[in-house]
């Protein structure tokens, strides 16, 4: 739900959504586009408090996401799921020559990833949107998700198991990051 709160810094709106989590979370989007995520017994009240006590915070935020010069990005909406799935079909030899059994992979709607995975029970699940983002991205976070199985956090040896698999990885994940409009995107992509 939107919200909008005074602050001393001006009025600030911002997106409220109950969620299933501990604390409250709040985030500036790159496209400037401010969120609060709040368990479901967390009145309303305390996340206006959240904006209000970090308002300097947000607005600074925002002014960043308003300075990037990221060029305009256009997602390539004819490429259907099938382009997911055939880039987990050319790279998981990477994890296989290491004995990694071959994953299940499922896509679905995500609004705030592009991937998880449930290294436990050999998953890796997919955001649908990837169809419509260039296939070094894609591969990215194809591989990404694939190196979980050999190290399931984000440690240093998990990055540089990473790097060994795709040393430009840092350079695809700035690209993808301007593509994360395609995150909220409500067309079902």
């Amino acid at each position: 739900m939107k919200r909008t709160v005074e602050t001393v810094n001006g009025p600030v709106t911002y997106t409220l959504t109950i969620k299933n989590v501990k604390n409250l979370n709040l985030r500036v989007g790159p496209d400037g586009e401010v969120d609060v995520s709040a368990g479901p017994r967390v009145p309303p009240e305390a996340a206006d408090r959240l904006i209000r006590d970090r308002s300097g915070w947000v607005l600074r935020a925002q002014a960043r996401m308003r300075s990037r010069n990221v060029p305009a990005v256009s997602p390539d909406l004819t490429r259907g799921p099938e382009v997911i799935f055939e880039a987990v079909e050319r790279l998981y030899p990477l994890v296989a020559a290491l004995g990694i059994p071959k994953p299940e992979v499922t896509l679905r709607k995500m609004t705030s990833r592009w991937g998880s995975c449930h290294y436990t029970r050999r998953r890796i699940t997919l955001n649908r949107a990837l169809s419509a983002v260039p296939t070094e991205c894609l591969d990215y976070v194809v591989v990404h998700e694939l190196t979980h199985f050999l190290c399931p956090n984000h440690s240093a040896q998990f990055y540089a198991q990473l790097a060994a698999f795709m040393p430009d990885w840092a350079r695809r994940r700035s690209l993808l990051r301007t593509y994360e409009g395609l995150l909220r995107d409500r067309s079902g992509l």
